[in-house]
């Protein structure tokens, strides 16, 4: 497996990925950057403290201090570069993969990703200039550092400055007593949750907020609908006012309504757009270009601007602030917030402010979110197929009457549908999502795309 990808470091543990390779590429990491100082979290996965052994050394031996928040979600690894204006960061996470799996996301000051494009390349080209089919992490032929060896220091109450830090975006007297079933999925959500309910008039039924990195419940990924079973039955059995389901490292979410019905995060954004940016005419909002026309007619709704980006956190995080946004999101599930001089996800700040929405609208769920029933989305369905390429084409062709962009994949919009189909960073597949103005069409639309797909 290729462990520097698109988006972040990822390997099998043990074959791809291990303390030495995790030495190498703390030591490529401090060479690229340049940088005196790397802040580390890790999440709750058996292999995370090998791995960060591994790493520290190595950006120690390349002359640069370790910043150790121990155990952490990667938003609350983004909060803390951002907040205490650290120069860089690596969080330990192979995100909602399963347990076989580990790896890294990179920053740079303020949670800026370092991805493909933008370091990914170089730091993979430094670790194998100097790499060396040596097993001991002493005998390398890394360049010496210019200054003394780095140390590791060890940084405190990184957690409660993280959940005050949140609790200052909303509102909290505004939040009503409401049951929320909250499904971590024993990552890393039942880390920084607890913290976060403390003192809200909110009744917590938790759901496997035992840390445990081989997931012994479900793999920790809201996207997967079988994994949202136990939440949708939690949710009916306490007759609970929403569920909130949470990714691995905790940067991704996703909501239920008091019916135990999943909404789609597009529609999430859109919703948020229409109840908290009813007074920001003029400013962005950047999305991803899967998302619903629900997004797009809630902006207009409240003369705001929308911005049209690529999928994946390392594409949006950069135009939010080339274009000082208040939100930006994508239909995976993250959302960023416009914090500590930073873009960067945080699901507590979603958590609180869906809360603060639902408290003052003293309405429920499933009644708030009533207008989006007038949109009719497939999600995102992926086919495995010899030839990406060759099936994109096809689709260019066939439609070639429609508008098309070519931004990620291929985008075809007519008056009364409209479809994106792209070749997943993380799996090798086409991903497709289309949307229609009635059921009738997405049914029929949905068979003369796949058939075409899959052909």
């Amino acid at each position: 497996m290729e462990i520097f990808r698109t988006y972040d470091i990822r390997g099998f543990c043990g074959k791809d990925l291990n303390e030495t390779v995790a030495y190498k590429i703390g030591r490529a990491f401090v060479l690229f950057l340049k940088c005196k100082q790397v802040c580390i979290g890790r999440d709750m996965r058996s292999t995370s403290p090998e791995l960060f052994n591994g790493l520290a050394k190595g950006i120690t031996d390349q002359g640069a201090d370790v910043v150790d928040i121990g155990l952490a979600s990667t938003d609350m690894l983004y909060f803390a570069v951002a907040h205490n204006d650290f120069e860089s960061g690596i969080m330990i996470t192979a995100s909602h993969c399963g347990k076989e799996l580990n790896g890294m996301k990179l920053t740079r000051k303020k949670g800026v990703p370092v991805s493909g494009g933008s370091g990914m390349e170089e730091i993979k080209e430094i670790y194998d200039k100097y790499s060396t089919d040596f097993i001991s992490m002493v005998e390398n032929n890394f360049p010496s550092p210019e200054n003394e060896k780095g140390k590791v220091i060890v940084k405190e109450n990184v957690l409660t400055d993280f959940v005050d830090n949140a609790k200052q975006f909303v509102d909290i007297s505004q939040i009503k007593p409401l049951k929320v079933v909250c499904d971590a999925g024993n990552g890393m959500a039942g880390f920084t949750l607890p913290k976060l309910f403390e003192g809200l008039p909110i009744t917590l039924i938790p759901l496997y907020f035992e840390l445990d990195g081989n997931f012994p419940n479900h793999e920790a990924n809201p996207l997967i609908p079988e994994f949202r079973e136990d939440i949708v039955a939690k949710i009916r059995e306490e007759n609970a006012d929403l569920g909130i389901m949470y990714d691995g490292d905790s940067d991704r979410i996703a909501f239920f309504d008091e019916t135990g019905h999943y909404i789609q995060s597009d529609l999430l954004l859109g919703f948020i757009i229409d109840k908290l940016f009813t007074e920001h005419q003029g400013k962005t909002v950047v999305y991803d270009l899967r998302c619903s026309w629900y997004v797009k007619d809630m902006i207009a709704r409240h003369g705001l601007k929308g911005i049209l980006s690529k999928v994946g956190y390392a594409n949006i995080k950069p135009l939010m602030k080339e274009n000082n946004s208040v939100i930006g999101s994508e239909m995976s599930g993250h959302f960023f917030w416009p914090i500590d001089q930073g873009n960067n996800e945080n699901t507590l700040v979603t958590t609180l402010v869906m809360l603060e929405i639902l408290s003052k609208e003293n309405k429920k769920m499933s009644e708030l979110f009533a207008e989006t029933k007038n949109y009719f989305l497939s999600g995102e369905v992926n086919f495995k197929v010899k030839d990406k390429n060759v099936v994109i084409e096809k689709l260019k062709e066939k439609y070639h009457d429609g508008e098309q962009l070519e931004l990620d994949g291929i985008s075809v919009k007519y008056e009364h549908w409209h479809f994106n189909v792209r070749e997943s960073q993380n799996d090798p597949v086409l991903r497709l999502v289309l949307e229609t103005k009635s059921k009738a069409l997405l049914d029929e639309k949905f068979e003369e795309l796949k058939k075409i797909i899959e052909s």
